[in-house]
């Protein structure tokens, strides 16, 4: 093998562009992205609150209520949920296996039960597919939840 053939063995070293490195680069437009996305979201509620004003300036106009109780179950399971994959990541890395795997199989579990607990809620509010024949849009269906 000839000196000129060894220089150009292997690629070149990456150039940088930018003072940032790409994985904090990439973490800092993930967390651009999500707030779009959920700036979006209560821009769109907040409209809606402004402009339906309800009755007598009731938010939701009645029959409709806000899920309080759904809402908060959500919630602790979603914070318990990270926790148990904190406890998993920590686990691994003292090479504690049990750990990981009772860690892992409760986020599943508690992911199982927020997917549930949605699939729950959003029958009892006429998210059904299943009745093609209604005419009236989902988000007008009144509804009582035995949840609060």
């Amino acid at each position: 093998m000839t000196a000129h053939a060894v220089e150009h063995e292997h690629p070149p070293p990456i150039h940088y562009s930018s003072r940032v490195s790409p994985a904090v680069l990439g973490m800092f437009l993930f967390i651009a992205s999500e707030i779009m996305l959920f700036g979006s979201f209560f821009t769109v509620y907040f409209f809606d609150r402004v402009v339906n004003n309800g009755v007598n300036g009731q938010w939701p106009p009645p029959p409709f209520h806000r899920p309080v109780f759904v809402a908060g179950v959500n919630t602790l399971i979603l914070l318990s949920s990270s926790a148990t994959v904190h406890w998993a990541t920590t686990s691994i890395k003292r090479g504690n296996r049990a750990g990981l795997q009772a860690g892992l199989l409760l986020t599943f579990l508690l992911g199982l039960t927020f997917l549930v607990t949605q699939i729950i809620e959003y029958h009892r509010i006429g998210f059904n597919t299943s009745d093609t024949s209604s005419s009236a849009s989902p988000a007008c269906t009144a509804h009582t939840s035995s949840w609060a």
